[in-house]
């Protein structure tokens, strides 16, 4: 009797998973077809938090008009995972007045991460690289090119291989 009943409730869990996968692939449609194959800790944070993630669905489309939000999360979950409503719309007002004149939601289309960047630091090296250039065009024209991985808060290769300014400190 208590194999069945370890049955059933087997049988009613898988049901409710299903269900919360439904949902999900109805709140980000572009993401259906990769539930199979996504990270389970990202998988399971989403089907954890249906109701968060489609309340941060409805702030990213209308912080970003015109651009595909169920693509955007497909491409990079964690914005839905690790930010709260108040730090999605603090970041955005603050990327506006840092990013006077550019969309910011279609750079943020072309490359995610800058969401995460120190923009004026980025802008400040674009400036040191290319002093003549203005910075803002540069970061229009080709926002995946001028982000590197320590302003998209990643470790840098040199830093992994102990050649960057973080192993210098290390042996200290």
């Amino acid at each position: 009797m208590n194999l069945t009943f370890d049955a059933v409730l087997r049988q009613k869990d898988m049901c409710m998973v299903e269900s919360r996968l439904s949902q999900l692939a109805t709140l980000l449609p572009d993401m259906a077809n990769k539930l199979e194959r996504m990270r389970v800790d990202i998988l399971y944070s989403l089907l954890q938090d249906l109701e968060g993630v489609s309340s941060k669905l409805l702030l990213l489309r209308e912080l970003m008009p015109g651009v595909n939000v169920s693509q955007f999360v497909t491409k990079w979950p964690s914005i839905v995972l690790e930010c709260d409503e108040d730090t999605i719309t603090r970041r955005f007002q603050l990327m506006r007045e840092q990013l006077p004149g550019l969309r910011v939601e279609r750079l943020l289309e072309e490359e995610p991460l800058l969401f995460k960047a120190d923009i004026p630091l980025l802008l400040s090296n674009i400036k040191r690289v290319l002093p003549h250039a203005n910075p803002l065009q540069i970061l229009a024209s080709q926002p995946q090119m001028v982000l590197d991985m320590a302003s998209a808060g990643l470790d840098s290769a040199l830093d992994v291989e102990g050649f960057g300014n973080h192993a210098e400190h290390k042996q200290d």
